[in-house]
C-alpha cells in the first residue's frame, strides 16, 4: 500500500526547495533593483501558497452507509498487474466493510 500523501509537508518542502533557489540566484546575480523586486514578488508568490487553504464542502453531509447498505459494487480494471490498481482495490475493499456494501473485484 502506498503511503498517505502530507499535502502540508509537500507544500513547506517545495516552498523551501524554491525559496533555497531564488536566494542561490540572488547570490550570484547583481543587485539591480529590478532583480531585487522580482525576488520579492517571487518570495510574496511564495508565501502566499505556503499557507494551508481553507476547506469548503461542495455540498450538505450525507451518510454514505446509509445510502450504501445493500448495494454491490464491482470494479474491472484495465489490468490488476499495475501497483496502484492493487491499492485502490484494497482501499475499496476495506470501505466496503466499513460501510456495508458488496465489493468485487474482476481480476484482470
Amino acid at each position: 500500500m502506498l503511503p498517505k500523501i502530507n499535502v502540508r509537508s509537500q507544500v513547506a518542502a517545495l516552498a523551501t526547495l524554491v525559496a533555497l533557489a531564488l536566494a542561490a540566484v540572488a547570490a550570484t546575480a547583481t543587485a539591480a533593483p529590478t532583480a531585487q523586486a522580482e525576488l520579492n514578488a517571487a518570495r510574496a508568490l511564495i508565501a502566499k501558497y505556503q499557507k494551508v487553504p481553507k476547506f469548503v464542502a461542495p455540498g450538505p453531509a450525507f451518510d454514505a452507509k446509509k445510502l450504501m447498505a445493500g448495494k454491490k459494487v464491482m470494479i474491472i480494471p484495465v489490468t490488476s498487474q499495475i501497483p496502484i490498481t492493487q491499492v485502490i482495490v484494497a482501499s475499496m475493499t476495506k470501505q466496503a466493510k466499513r460501510l456495508g456494501f458488496t465489493f468485487t473485484n474482476w481480476q484482470n
